[in-house]
């Protein structure tokens, strides 16, 4: 199968999992039910504790964080037991779920004051972060084989917080106030384009465009591609790696992002000019960070003329690959960011370097390696060696690393937008990386075929598992 047929199928796999759950995320949620511990009723098990009676508005849903963002005491994860063959992945997925639900506020929003966020980001941006993040893993641990009704409402009511953020013009938050207003913009619009898959709401469908129109048509930076805050002096390869998701991902769900321009669909020239403008601004940003390493122009500096940065080569590596997905685009960014392979241990020690977590999580990015892991979850089956050491190595640092609420500690670049956000991220992560569940067990003979129970199939908000993309 071709990687654009992959990709194609990435994009729609998750409207197929969950068209048997937009119901529950178009109406009123229904009263919570009540489950006894142990029974396995959704991919992400949601005991009977977490059943809460209705709170006051801006009060948070039962569980106390510490000032690092974590859960003393009282975390949902605490009392969690795994259905029957979840994988290792996604048992850490569940409680990172769950983690994010103990921490949602009655009106539906993550709040990073009260997530371990740095000072500077406690703000109405970093609320529609860590909310957008949120929704996103939330509407992931839900299928239509396996619906997670109290997830989907919570989701639910996280997306209709965004909406209330969302300004006429299709801005998200404070364009200009503090904190990442570009990033805020980015992740909220495809949460929405997300939540689009659950409801028959053509408000939510109209909203959705113009929050993705305005992300990748208002939000760039000055000199090409994009940066954390709309209008940044320079561009960052997160940031454009980001963006690129978020346009790929949009237009093969139908979004043509001329909901913010009056000018004609065409200019004569191309059947796609909007389109085309947009992927002229990544490529502008791309080649702004060029570090000029490969004639090839993928290998990428943290900032413009700076050197070559491993991070940023990663983060560019998705981008690049999001525009033009084809294995030869990337190829020197592979060889740069893998290095030499070792024989003795079968591995690449440059990545074992950089895919690490410092003594206390410092060294450790959850953007660029989820950003990373797409790229070689694409490129590379598990039996290859770079499969191996990427995924090998990551998914032992998340096992190894996951506090018993459900989070992980944070350091480092994560350190400014708090535990939701590594959390967050990690759980996307996890979903992407985690094995193919297994098949059904075969019918026994004295029960008809279509009663057989099915296994659970996670969907991480908009991949599924890499088994079913491939097939």
């Amino acid at each position: 199968m071709t990687t654009p047929t992959k990709l194609f199928l990435a994009a729609i796999v998750v409207v197929v999992c969950v068209g048997a759950s937009w119901f529950a995320f178009s109406q009123p949620p229904a009263p919570p039910t009540v489950e006894p511990v142990g029974l396995p009723i959704a991919p992400v098990h949601v005991p009977t504790q977490t059943v809460v009676a209705p709170l006051p508005e801006k009060t948070a849903i039962g569980k106390t964080t510490a000032k690092d963002g974590s859960i003393p005491s009282d975390a949902t994860a605490l009392i969690y037991k795994a259905p029957t063959d979840r994988s290792l992945d996604m048992q850490l997925f569940d409680k990172a779920v769950l983690y994010m639900m103990d921490v949602q506020e009655a009106d539906g929003h993550i709040d990073s004051n009260r997530t371990g966020a740095a000072q500077e980001f406690r703000n109405r941006n970093n609320d529609i972060i860590l909310t957008s993040v949120g929704a996103w893993i939330m509407m992931g641990s839900s299928s239509a084989a396996n619906p997670n009704p109290e997830a989907v409402g919570r989701a639910r009511k996280a997306i209709r917080w965004l909406e209330a953020q969302t300004q006429s013009d299709g801005t998200v938050g404070d364009v200009d106030g503090p904190g990442e207003s570009a990033l805020a913009q980015l992740l909220a619009a495809d949460a929405f384009r997300l939540a689009v898959s659950y409801s028959t709401r053509d408000s939510l469908r109209q909203e959705t465009s113009r929050l993705n129109s305005v992300a990748l048509r208002k939000m760039g930076s000055k000199n090409g591609g994009f940066g954390t805050r709309a209008n940044s002096d320079e561009p960052s390869a997160d940031m454009i790696a980001l963006a690129s998701f978020v346009f790929k991902f949009a237009g093969y769900d139908g979004f043509k992002f001329d909901a913010v321009t009056t000018e004609n669909k065409t200019d004569g020239k191309t059947a796609f000019p909007i389109e085309d403008e947009i992927i002229g601004n990544l490529k502008a940003g791309l080649k702004r960070l060029d570090s000029l390493a490969d004639k090839s122009g993928a290998v990428f500096a943290e900032k413009s003329g700076g050197p070559s940065d491993w991070r940023s080569t990663v983060c560019g590596m998705q981008g690049v690959f999001m525009i033009n997905p084809s294995r030869a685009t990337v190829t020197p960014a592979l060889n740069f960011v893998f290095g030499d392979f070792d024989k003795a241990t079968e591995s690449y020690p440059r990545v074992l370097e950089h895919v690490r977590w410092g003594k206390n999580g410092e060294g450790f990015d959850a953007l660029s390696l989820w950003q990373g892991s797409i790229a070689v979850v694409y490129m590379f089956t598990e039996d290859k060696y770079e499969s191996k050491t990427w995924i090998g190595n990551l998914r032992k640092i998340l096992v190894d690393h996951q506090g018993p609420d459900g989070s992980w500690a944070v350091a480092g670049e994560d350190a400014k937008r708090g535990r939701a956000w590594r959390t967050g991220l990690n759980a996307m992560t996890l979903a992407l990386i985690a094995p193919p569940p297994p098949p059904p067990a075969p019918p026994a003979d004295d029960v008809p075929p279509n009663t057989q129970p099915k296994a659970a199939v996670p969907v991480p908000g908009t991949t599924g598992t890499k088994r079913e993309r491939d097939q």
